[in-house]
């Protein structure tokens, strides 16, 4: 168990994708930031410095949320997708039950501390896989810089990615050209934290890093920011172990099945349909792999 700080704003993110795949939501949709957009919010705290009363597209506030990890911004798109925050927490709580999270709990759909709001590694990467499902999930998450247009009540913005990965506007020297996406968070209590994908060929591989801080690294004076460094390290360490393999299930027949109301046969020859694709280590010799097969 962990905290997750604002990587949360993966499972605020998706709801809102989901919503949008649903026809309940549009990327064009008009969204008004309302009474509750600062329910919650108190101290220092990650904003897009939206205002009550203004009004942006989905697609502006979703660039909003996950580039400068508005917390306020999470605020108004849970209000969108469900009336309140309080229904919209109840909906990340569940969908994270149906992906199959474990070990989380959701208290607000931005990521600020509490001792009820927490998560796991594992079940990050199963909000990060759902996530990248959608196309506008990276085209978002991948993004260095955006620019939203003036509104109602402010000019022009300019947003900058915290990603490291993909921008170096917050930290430099971290740029990792196969990333394709990601979120990052940081709390005092939570540490320093990335989700991370990359992408290498027909590869897509996840990363989980929580509780990190500044790292040292030998030979080096200056101090790494271990959510950067470690992310792209573990991932490279998958593309050059790993790779998708798909394992032949062979044209022989394998079994006989019993078959009523025919002229022709009592029986018919059955084998398995399809392939099977997994990632394996690149180490594995295939001719170990034991092929059993049962019928139903």
């Amino acid at each position: 168990r962990a905290y997750p700080a604002s990587t949360t704003k993966l499972m605020t993110c998706l709801l809102v994708l989901e919503a949008i795949e649903y026809g309940q939501l549009s990327l064009d949709t008009q969204v008004t930031a309302g009474d509750t957009t600062y329910q919650g919010l108190t101290g220092n705290f990650s904003t897009a410095n939206l205002k009550v009363g203004e009004v942006l597209t989905v697609e502006e506030l979703l660039y909003c949320l996950m580039l400068p990890s508005g917390n306020e911004v999470a605020n108004v798109l849970a209000a969108a997708v469900d009336g309140s925050i309080e229904d919209f927490v109840a909906h990340m709580n569940r969908r994270a039950g149906e992906l199959g999270c474990k070990g989380t709990h959701f208290t607000n759909a931005h990521g600020m501390h509490d001792e009820n709001h927490y998560t796991t590694a594992y079940d990050l990467a199963l909000i990060m896989q759902a996530c990248l499902e959608h196309e506008q999930f990276t085209t978002v998450t991948r993004t260095p810089k955006h620019i939203v247009p003036a509104t109602n009540m402010s000019k022009e913005r300019e947003l900058y990615n915290t990603n490291g990965l993909v921008s170096s506007w917050t930290y430099g020297g971290y740029l990792y050209d196969k990333c394709i996406g990601g979120k990052t968070g940081s709390t005092d209590a939570a540490g320093r934290c990335l989700v991370a994908a990359a992408e290498d060929g027909d590869q897509v591989l996840i990363s989980v890093i929580l509780g990190s801080g500044p790292m040292s690294v030998p030979g080096e004076e200056k101090l790494k920011q271990g959510q950067f460094r470690e992310s792209e390290r573990l991932l490279e360490y998958g593309f050059s172990n790993f790779h998708r393999v798909t394992i032949p299930q062979g044209d022989e027949p394998v079994d006989k099945v019993e078959v009523t109301m025919s002229r022709q046969a009592d029986e018919v020859n059955v084998k398995p349909q399809g392939s099977i694709t997994r990632t394996l280590p690149k180490s594995m010799d295939l001719n170990d792999i034991e092929t059993k097969i049962t019928l139903y």
